[in-house]
């Protein structure tokens, strides 16, 4: 059977005694993580949680969060990892629409707690144990109250956790990734050099999304220690590399040329920094010279994916980011994994030849399961048995993987996806507005930046400012564009009468 759960039994039967969890200045041993796991898993049951039922978590980074994980595995529950970023009632609609037995929560200043358990009659765990309440349970006091079980996980195809991911229609759908998915993902990452045994991996990418969350599974598998941040920060990020002698990282470009342009970037903190990984957009080769000059001895890595294939498909290797004559290799996302299978379709699913561009179709063992309660949409994801990314590319003689386009329309802004029919959606509630289209732009800062072009009613005149707290009360953050453009006249409209986006883009860059 594969079962998430295994690679902490294994790690604790071989290495029991060496680091297995840092946070903070507290460090777990594997024995110490793998017993908490049980025992935690036990409290989890003792509330009549059962096989399939669902557990959510909302929180920044921890060493908690992933014990909160592994127990829900190990007492057969679905982890649904929240997102701390969106707004109340976003979160709220997502805790309705998966009905949590269990909901832990952590920091106060994340969401009010009144609100939120207003939506659900889940048992409410307090992570940090900040505010006492008669609706809430303190962490420690909810560990101490369990007994330790044996593992209850069902392992193989059943659901482990259900990512939320957004998609064409604005509207957030849920991953439901199965233990299988994320075995094999956590199995085939170990081609990677970044994970071996002595591994000590820093995380910073919040554990809501799936690329930073199967770091753990990666970790665990390889039996290396998992170095927990609670989010991004240059200084200290420096200082923990320094301390806990880190040898892996995950950033996006961004971060990196960020730290390398650091005024107090001191190459003798990061002696022991031996991989960075990286994804959501190339390396260039600016940076990529920079930073084989300043850390001559880390190696690059890059992947490409998606939340519905667990997540990675391709690998771009250390080897491929030599600068060489074949420097156009470095802006593909490498080549397919052993585990997984790529084809690049036509409109009518047909694969075209190498070098000829179409939509990107993946299968193998590593695909979802489907979306949380949305046959129509797991149909048409899943169909001819191949998964259907929604982005476009093409294949080279070598088997690489260029990425050219995104059919979903989806901007990547400080490594967050964003998607632009859900910021319309939010815009196309100001009565003001007439229409309304948004894209991502090239940005030195965020990798892309969301820029609105709006068209207003006769005699209808809405400020910038308006816009942008109508969009601050609707959307998350990081989701409301950051600048906006004016135009008298209705944006010019494919024969198929949708509003043709690439013409915006090239008038507007």
């Amino acid at each position: 059977m594969l079962s998430v759960t295994q690679s902490i039994k294994r790690a604790a039967r071989l290495f029991g005694n060496a680091p297995a969890l840092s946070y903070g200045d507290h460090v777990s041993t594997w024995n110490e993580f793998a017993q908490r796991v049980a025992k935690l898993a036990g409290a989890i049951r003792s509330v009549g949680l059962r096989v399939g039922d669902r557990v959510g978590v909302l929180d920044h980074n921890s060493d908690r969060y992933i014990e909160i994980l592994y127990a829900t595995f190990w007492a057969g529950g679905i982890v649904v990892p929240l997102n701390y970023r969106l707004t109340v009632n976003e979160i709220n609609r997502q805790i309705e629409e998966f009905g949590p037995k269990i909901i832990f929560i952590g920091d106060e200043a994340l969401i009010n707690q009144d609100r939120l358990v207003a939506a659900n009659h889940a048992q409410v765990i307090d992570i940090w144990g900040a505010r006492p309440s008669d609706i809430t349970l303190a962490y420690t006091q909810f560990l101490d109250q369990g007994e330790s079980i044996d593992d209850h996980s069902p392992g193989n195809d059943a659901t482990a956790a259900i990512f939320l991911t957004s998609g064409t229609t604005g509207v957030s759908k849920g991953v439901m990734l199965s233990h299988c998915n994320l075995y094999i993902n956590a199995a085939i990452m170990q081609s990677v050099p970044a994970y071996y045994r002595h591994t000590v991996h820093l995380t910073m990418a919040p554990f809501f999304h799936i690329a930073a969350a199967s770091r753990i599974f990666t970790v665990a598998m390889a039996g290396g220690h998992h170095h927990v941040m609670a989010k991004f920060d240059m200084e200290e990020m420096r200082r923990q590399i320094a301390k806990y002698r880190i040898t892996s990282i995950q950033m996006v470009p961004t971060m990196i040329a960020r730290l390398l342009d650091s005024e107090s970037f001191n190459q003798q903190e990061l002696t022991s920094l031996t991989d960075i990984g990286y994804g959501s957009a190339p390396i260039h080769d600016k940076l990529l010279r920079a930073l084989q000059e300043r850390l001559p001895n880390v190696r690059l890595t890059q992947h490409y994916g998606m939340t519905e294939l667990s997540p990675a498909v391709t690998a771009l290797m250390p080897e491929d980011h030599r600068i060489t004559d074949q420097g156009c290799r470095r802006q593909s996302v490498g080549r397919v994994l052993p585990t997984a299978e790529i084809m690049i379709a036509d409109a009518d699913d047909r694969e075209v030849a190498r070098g000829e561009v179409g939509e990107i179709l993946v299968r193998g063992p590593m695909v979802m399961q489907g979306y949380w309660n949305r046959p129509q949409d797991t149909a048409t994801a899943l169909r001819g048995g191949w998964m259907h990314t929604g982005d476009v590319g093409y294949l080279d003689d070598e088997g690489y993987l260029y990425v050219v386009d995104r059919i979903k329309d989806m901007i990547i802004s400080g490594g967050e996806n964003i998607y632009s029919l859900e910021v319309e959606n939010a815009l196309n509630l100001h009565p003001a507005v007439v229409e309304c289209a948004v894209i991502g732009l090239s940005d030195p800062e965020w990798g892309e930046r969301v820029h609105a072009i709006v068209v207003c009613r006769e005699r209808m005149e809405v400020t910038e400012k308006a816009l942008r707290q109508h969009c601050r009360d609707l959307l998350a953050g990081y989701k409301c564009p950051k600048t906006y453009e004016f135009r008298n006249e209705l944006l010019s409209r494919s024969t198929y009468g949708k509003i043709t986006k690439a013409d915006l883009r090239r008038q507007t860059a």
